[in-house]
């Protein structure tokens, strides 16, 4: 490799880093529009999931009571049933910590953590805030319903190509006993006429715009009926709109007693502190290999800087990530590794050059000598961290998700990037040991 082209990779690396640092740490509004909206970035570093023990959380308690039809039915069934129920929809609506427990003899109690904004504390209200139960009409007068919530199986999304060559979305609700709904909305002379009301609650969610004479022949095949929107321009909308149907299909009534904002158990800035706390560690490790590496160290942290965001970004993308104290740890604990991998192909590096081997020799060489080392100690990371992924516990899924995700991509920063580096830095610097705190003769041997 010459050295101009070693010099234009380095060039190139700089500016994919400098992206990957702002998209990791920076948050900023576009300076153009979408549709006439600026929309917001944000950063990975703002879009990890926060367990209750760092992040806020909101916590909603319900009385749950049975209707009057189901006196019959076991009030421990279903209250179980409607804790599943709450856990599923939240979910869905892209919370992974959430936690749904019984409360009292007759009670429910909902606590969604990783509440980033006033947005996300509006939005949870909303959504699952004061359950009302959903019931479909053949007229505007939704006390003369044909079906209620305990005849619909499910609610699902269709997709469906659009003429346009985009994606149409739709929903579908299956209900379980096809042949009642049908006897229900026809005549005496088995004729359908009028159109679909859906309320949920007060809440109008459809009014009149679908035939029932349009969905008739799908009812018959599948008990189902398909209804789309204007409003369901993406598959986020589209979902956000089912999992408000779905609350008004939980099995028991529930009736909102208090709802409130729980700060970290950690207390209110946690997050921000831990964080801080983890960037003064990475920064000393990085003052560290400068001081006793010279540019072989600036090197260093050139590589640490990739494993850095990459690993952010990939476990930022992955939805069902939290990250509580336990998730902290263990991102330090990948770091640590991945460093110590480093530190110990440059202090080999030293230690041969210091016996008068070339500066190029005793690097390759030290390279394959620690090979299967960086090796083992990453991999025996990355299979405790699987252990710990599916267990059942929070905590432990939480420390589990950075041992599984960090010590693979130090794999690929130590093994593919630092080697590169190394190779694209040799060409101008194959001989001189000084230019890395090194020297011959024994002074650091």
């Amino acid at each position: 490799m010459t050295k101009r082209k070693s010099k234009g990779l380095f060039v190139v690396f700089s500016i994919i880093l400098t992206i990957l640092l702002v998209a990791s740490f920076f948050n900023f509004t576009y300076p153009f529009t979408i549709k006439g909206v600026y929309y917001r970035y944000t950063s990975f570093l703002s879009s990890f999931s926060l367990g209750e023990d760092v992040g806020k959380s909101v916590r909603i308690v319900y009385r749950a009571e049975q209707e009057d039809d189901q006196q019959n039915e076991s009030y421990i069934k279903l209250r179980h049933s409607t804790i599943n129920q709450l856990h599923q929809i939240a979910t869905d609506a892209g919370y992974s910590d959430v936690t749904v427990a019984t409360y009292g003899e007759n009670g429910i109690t909902l606590q969604v953590g990783n509440i980033l904004t006033r947005e996300d504390e509006q939005y949870i209200q909303a959504l699952i805030g004061n359950p009302a139960p959903i019931v479909f009409c053949a007229s505007n007068d939704k006390t003369q319903y044909f079906a209620n919530r305990h005849d619909v199986a499910s609610v699902t999304m269709t997709q469906n190509a659009s003429q346009t060559g985009g994606t149409d979305y739709g929903i579908t609700i299956t209900f379980k006993n096809k042949q009642k709904v049908l006897d229900a909305i026809r005549d005496d002379s088995g004729n359908i006429t009028g159109n679909l009301y859906v309320f949920l609650g007060d809440q109008t969610l459809m009014n009149g715009d679908l035939s029932l004479s349009s969905y008739e022949e799908l009812l018959e095949q599948s008990g189902q009926i398909t209804f789309t929107s204007s409003s369901f321009e993406d598959a986020n909308q589209t979902q956000e709109y089912i999992n408000t149907i779905r609350t008004g299909l939980l099995d028991l009534n529930l009736t909102q007693i208090e709802s409130n904002t729980i700060t970290p158990s950690y207390g209110q800035k946690a997050a921000l502190l831990i964080t801080i706390a983890i960037l003064v560690f990475v920064l000393a490790s990085f003052i560290y290999l400068i001081v006793r590496y010279g540019q072989l160290g600036w090197l260093s942290c050139f590589t640490l800087l990739f494993f850095i965001t990459i690993s952010m970004f990939i476990m930022q993308s992955i939805p069902i990530l939290h990250v509580n104290f336990s998730g902290f740890i263990g991102m330090v604990i990948a770091y640590i590794v991945a460093f110590d991998s480093l530190v110990c192909v440059l202090e080999s590096t030293r230690t041969y050059y210091n016996s008068d081997t070339k500066l190029y020799i005793a690097l390759t060489q030290s390279r394959k000598d620690h090979l299967i080392r960086t090796l083992i100690s990453n991999l025996l990371l990355a299979v405790t961290g699987v252990i710990c992924v599916f267990m059942p516990v929070a905590g432990l899924s939480s420390f589990g998700w950075p041992m599984l995700i960090m010590p693979i991509v130090s794999l690929f920063t130590s093994l593919v990037l630092f080697r590169l580096f190394t190779n694209m830095y040799l060409p101008l610097n194959s001989y001189d040991g000084k230019k890395c705190n090194f020297h011959k003769g024994g002074k650091n041997a």
